[in-house]
């Protein structure tokens, strides 16, 4: 549950995007989001992106999460090519809620859906919601009980499971499999098959289009 008790705010240096704003560093992060991600500018106000530009998220692309209309937690993704940890999330004692009891996207999915697509990290689920809305995304592979019970809770009639086809972790695959058999007690679920060694969020809106398509999402 939510930790009523505290006050949660994002971190200090921490920026909005501004239409129009000439800021370096807005200048910056935007052309990150756009060249590694392919991200447009209504995909960046419509996640409520952030940048940071001192401290401990200093060069970080600060993403909100929301639980319940409200945030609750935030993930940093260095645009540094030098930085060697790629992602941090805030820390659990300074979260309104553990950030591996909630699914990034949930308060925009209605109930009982058609289809539901499920991936793995933020950028995935910014990317793929800017072609078809109803995706969520799981904060990683390893998907907990508390994520599960909110992924049927929705009550989609089907599943889809569009998790990252790594060319290093081999497990990625296994775990998709995973929760597409738990799934389809469910409903009908499958597991999305991405050309090797990508994500949804490398992917340009073509490509994701196609690969919808051949599952019978449009």
């Amino acid at each position: 549950e939510i930790n009523k008790s505290k006050n949660f705010k994002l971190p200090n240096y921490t920026k909005p995007f501004i239409e129009g704003s000439t800021n370096i560093w807005q200048e910056i992060m935007q052309d990150f989001l756009v060249e590694k991600y392919n991200l447009t500018w209504e995909d960046i106000i419509d996640a409520k992106l952030h940048y940071c530009i001192g401290g401990r998220y200093k060069n970080r692309i600060i993403i909100p999460c929301y639980f319940n209309n409200k945030m609750v937690s935030f993930i940093a993704r260095t645009w540094d090519k030098n930085g060697t940890i790629r992602y941090m999330n805030c820390p659990n004692e300074e979260s309104l809620i553990n950030i591996k009891k909630i699914l990034y996207n949930y308060d925009n999915i209605k109930i009982g859906q058609d289809i539901l697509i499920i991936v793995e990290g933020v950028f995935d689920c910014i990317r793929v919601k800017s072609i078809f809305s109803n995706v969520i995304a799981t904060l990683g592979t390893e998907v907990t009980s508390h994520q599960i019970e909110l992924l049927v809770e929705k009550k989609a009639k089907n599943y889809y499971i569009m998790f990252d086809a790594d060319v290093h972790i081999t497990t990625t695959k296994k775990k998709a499999k995973k929760l597409a058999d738990y799934l389809s007690a469910f409903g009908i679920s499958k597991v999305v098959e991405l050309p090797f060694g990508k994500d949804p969020a490398d992917l340009k809106e073509q490509e994701i289009k196609e690969i919808l398509n051949n599952y019978g999402i449009n």
